[in-house]
């Protein structure tokens, strides 16, 4: 995507309600997702989200956060770059958590069909993890498709009239419990190519499955109960 797209982005100051003390907050909209745009605040490079029962820690290695509004679609990329507020070259955003977390649902943004805001091809993200390297690939304004578990849905769509949002959604998106995900171009170069922004991300505990000498101990416990039931 050309920086002929950034005309189309609202300033944060532009933003009703958006100007705090210092750093501008990204958003006054409420947003239900465990981590959304609103926790990396524009001109920052790190944020720390807890969750009471995992913790969050984002980082911006190359730059700072930029909160973006394209169309009325909010993510959050990179400040500067080939495209200020969004993802680009060798630009990223990366989440780690301190404890494996099963990830629900990933929603990206500015995300577009080639022809819109002069981009060549249709754009892709890619997503590192420690379980490996994952790809939403657009293959359309409102389809997309994604290389890992779950099914990728348009939100808005991926044309100059939309925010080119989509959503990542299943039990879990990847193959197991992450400690880390990246989030990277799709094709770095040229930079302009393939960027976007984050919007928001959901996750779950991995679920606590019972140790086998624990199990068999329950089930002795519950027989020797029916046990004693049956000779009183």
């Amino acid at each position: 995507m050309s920086q002929t797209r950034t005309t189309f982005a609202v300033a944060i100051a532009a933003v009703s309600g958006l100007i705090a003390t210092g750093a501008a907050a990204n958003s006054v909209i409420p947003d239900s997702h465990a981590i959304n745009f609103s926790h990396l605040p524009s001109l920052q490079s790190s944020a720390q989200v807890d969750l009471g029962w995992v913790n969050a820690d984002i980082t911006a290695p190359i730059s700072t956060f930029q909160f973006k509004n394209v169309n009325g679609t909010y993510g959050v990329g990179i400040g500067g770059g080939a495209v200020h507020g969004e993802i680009s070259g060798n630009e990223s955003i990366r989440f780690d958590f301190s404890a494996p977390v099963l990830v629900t649902s990933l929603s990206l943004a500015h995300l577009y069909a080639e022809g819109n805001f002069g981009d060549v091809l249709h754009e892709s993200a890619t997503v590192l993890t420690d379980l490996g390297a994952f790809h939403l690939q657009v293959t359309s304004p409102t389809t997309a498709a994604w290389s890992g578990p779950g099914v990728a849905t348009n939100l808005s769509i991926g044309t100059e009239q939309g925010g080119g949002l989509w959503e990542v959604a299943g039990f879990s998106i990847f193959p197991g419990a992450v400690n880390y995900l990246e989030l990277v171009s799709g094709n770095p170069g040229p930079a302009y190519l393939s960027d976007y922004g984050f919007h928001s991300m959901d996750l779950r505990a991995v679920p606590i499955v019972p140790a086998p000498a624990t199990a068999a101990l329950g089930a002795l416990g519950l027989g020797g109960l029916a046990a004693r039931r049956r000779r009183a």
